[in-house]
């Protein structure tokens, strides 16, 4: 039996393409290969079968697809929705030197402040509570959000655009807007960080998750069947007939 322990999460591209090359010829070859990991795309295209593991012990044992969905049910944050669509973070786990602390986030879009599902290219605006507990310098907050499989789709922060911040001891609120909203339909979880001269400050993973609807409107509805995970509408000219002297 090989066994391969989160051989994904080191080393460059380079390196992590000749190892699955490697679980591959060993897996046709006849043994057994052990391929224990987060990266729920690769166990999704590697493995037939899965094991999940809790606390020591085996919740889950049969075919890949389900393992990976009891895995996700089971990794789903308990949300503290309060009663103006703010998420109350308190109570999360954060890693972190703890100078700042993430309290509440609200994500909808600007229109209807009670709701965390938005349309498809609807904009969305995230608001951001936090405190401090000390002066910060250099400090950077920011967010990344994932797809249903935990891939990260992207991630920004205050240094986007080469800004960052010193903030004094207090409470604090920041906002970003997603204006247009490039998310498919589909089911996103968000994960907070700030870093603070360089330190990690305050990390939360699954802070708040979001919930992308398909547009029921007949002339925006083919953005729903568009491959990728994420859709970009561009600026088209029309097209412009090239005479014949020109060809």
């Amino acid at each position: 039996i090989l066994i391969v322990d989160e051989v994904l999460a080191v080393g460059d591209a380079q390196f992590q393409k000749k190892c699955l090359g490697k679980m591959e010829e060993v897996s046709t070859g006849g043994r057994t290969v052990l391929f224990v990991s987060h990266n729920l795309i690769t166990v999704q295209q590697l493995c037939k079968k899965a094991l999940v593991m809790e606390k020591g012990g085996v919740i889950f044992s049969g075919e890949s697809a389900e393992g990976i969905s009891t895995y996700l049910d089971r990794g789903q944050t308990t949300i503290n929705l309060e009663g103006d669509g703010w998420i109350n973070l308190q109570e999360c786990h954060a890693a972190g030197t703890g100078e700042i602390r993430f309290l509440r986030i609200r994500i909808s879009p600007p229109s209807r402040k009670h709701t965390s599902t938005i349309s498809v290219g609807e904009p969305v605006e995230i608001q951001i509570e936090f405190s401090a507990t000390s002066l910060q310098k250099d400090l950077i907050v920011g967010f990344a959000i994932h797809d249903q499989f935990e891939e990260p789709l992207f991630a920004t922060h205050w240094n986007d655009f080469g800004q960052t911040h010193t903030i004094r001891p207090g409470l604090w609120r920041t906002r970003c807007n997603l204006s247009p909203n490039y998310l498919r339909p589909g089911s996103y979880t968000l994960s907070l960080g700030a870093i603070s001269s360089g330190t990690l400050a305050a990390h939360i993973i699954r802070a708040a998750s979001l919930s992308v609807e398909p547009i029921l409107s007949s002339n925006l509805s083919h953005y729903d069947t568009r491959i990728g995970k994420l859709f970009v509408p561009m600026n088209w000219d029309a097209p412009t007939l090239i005479p014949s002297n020109q060809q």
